[in-house]
């Protein structure tokens, strides 16, 4: 073993069935435990003294195979910079999204209810573009407005929209920002929507709806839903 008196850092070489090696700032020798081995010699098991080093990463190895096998599924690129910044950003997220899951469990939240990997990151990206921003509809544009000019209708233009069939109107599906931005206390102001949807937290049918968030929440002398949802319980 070698420790280093001004960093901390221990390193430490075990001879098990081959040379293992290992570093930490956490962990070193001390204390000492016992681990089973098969003697070749003496054809029996035997005990053998282990490292308080290698007894914790053997108890949590676990997680470090399963973070090495989650980054292996990172986008790969050329350039060493940029690879630096993706794994330290994918080092956050992919931790992120462990916490998250231990959390799930502690709520006890059904397997098809959590976010995978996948969409715990998309909601981190979406979080991170929304947040401490107006939506679209509340930016001022610079410049002075446009006067659009306005043609009547012919007569042909309505004889042939009245022989066109009549198309059914797609229902809208209206995106909600990420956890993030929905506490921001941004450009979050209710606004008219049709057709009606239900409430994001009552589920009772509305049609007031956040202009940031995109939910659909109640606004009412009993209950005010669109506050509720943008403060933290």
């Amino acid at each position: 073993m070698a420790v280093d008196a001004n960093s901390g850092l221990a390193v430490v070489r075990w001879l098990d069935n081959s040379a293992v090696q290992l570093s930490s700032t956490h962990s070193e020798l001390q204390p000492m435990s016992s681990v089973k081995r098969w003697d070749r010699k003496q054809h029996k098991y035997v005990n053998v003294d282990c490292p308080a080093i290698v007894k914790e990463y053997n108890e949590h190895m676990g997680g470090v195979d399963l973070f090495d096998m989650l980054m292996s599924l990172d986008h790969k690129s050329t350039k060493w910079y940029r690879r630096i910044f993706l794994w330290t950003l994918n080092l956050a997220i992919i931790n992120g999204w462990l916490v998250y899951r231990r959390h799930a469990a502690q709520l006890v939240l059904p397997t098809h209810e959590q976010m995978d990997l996948i969409q715990f990151t998309a909601s981190v990206g979406e979080a991170l573009i929304q947040q401490n921003k107006l939506p679209p509809v509340l930016v001022r544009r610079r410049g002075r407005p446009s006067s659009a000019v306005v043609h009547a209708p012919s007569s042909q233009s309505n004889s042939d929209d009245e022989d066109r069939p009549v198309q059914p109107k797609k229902r809208s599906v209206l995106a909600s920002t990420g956890s993030a931005a929905r506490y921001d206390n941004v450009g979050h102001f209710p606004a008219h929507s049709e057709p009606k949807q239900r409430c994001r937290l009552c589920h009772s049918y509305v049609r007031i709806k956040c202009v940031k968030c995109g939910a659909h929440l109640c606004i009412t002398k009993d209950k005010n839903c669109f506050i509720a949802y943008h403060t933290y319980a």
